[in-house]
């Protein structure tokens, strides 16, 4: 009987090749996602923070001017009332907007409109003016109300359509309520919603203030 000649498997090397470099593809993989995934987490990140930067760079971009309020103050019966309003900036309180002082001022949350101030006059009064110093010198565009028991409210001023610049308005009307409230609409390069002072003027139950 001839000799048998043992049987080798064919392209024995040929699985160990492919299992290292199986290997080998899984630990480039490993190795690309732990550099990708963190700068796409930056990516992420830094584009947040560009968002943020932006929106506050709106705020500040306009050089804002300090107003000179008006000497005479007689007749306002805003002055130190409570004051509410829908938003405000951290040290920048509603209050601030009827203290008498234009060193303060009233600032909402962020730049979306509309916004809101409003004055609790504590009883029905009678206004006959009101004057705005906002904080700077652009074109706002608001509405003024006036309601008795805060909830239906009285057009009293509408200058939505406001396009003149000024940082001193003055609006004269007649009108009756125990809160005054000044809605801002919009505004041009983006200004947020803010002022210094809001002075009402008229008589609260047939008295000054």
């Amino acid at each position: 009987m001839p000799d048998e000649t043992p049987v080798r498997p064919k392209n024995g090397i040929a699985p160990l090749i492919y299992g290292l470099l199986g290997l080998v593809i899984i630990a480039v993989a490993a190795i690309a996602a732990s550099l990708f995934l963190p700068g796409l987490n930056f990516f992420h990140r830094s584009s947040t923070e560009t968002n943020l930067t932006e929106q506050a760079k709106n705020q500040t971009s306009i050089a804002p001017v300090m107003a000179t309020l008006p000497v005479n103050d007689s007749g306002n019966i805003a002055l130190n009332r409570a004051a509410s309003a829908s938003g405000e900036q951290n040290g920048k309180p509603p209050s601030s907007g009827n203290d008498g002082d234009v060193q303060t001022r009233w600032c909402a949350s962020s730049g979306t409109m509309p916004q809101w101030w409003m004055v609790d006059f504590g009883s029905a009064a009678t206004v006959t003016n009101a004057q705005i110093v906002w904080q700077h010198t652009v074109a706002y565009k608001y509405l003024i109300e006036v309601s008795p028991d805060n909830i239906n409210w009285t057009l009293a001023v509408d200058k939505r359509a406001n396009s003149m610049s000024g940082q001193i308005t003055s609006d004269n009307f007649l009108a009756r309520g125990r809160y005054l409230r000044v809605l801002i609409t919009g505004s041009e390069q983006k200004a947020w919603s803010s002022f210094y002072e809001l002075r009402a003027f008229g008589s609260i139950n047939g008295h000054g203030k």
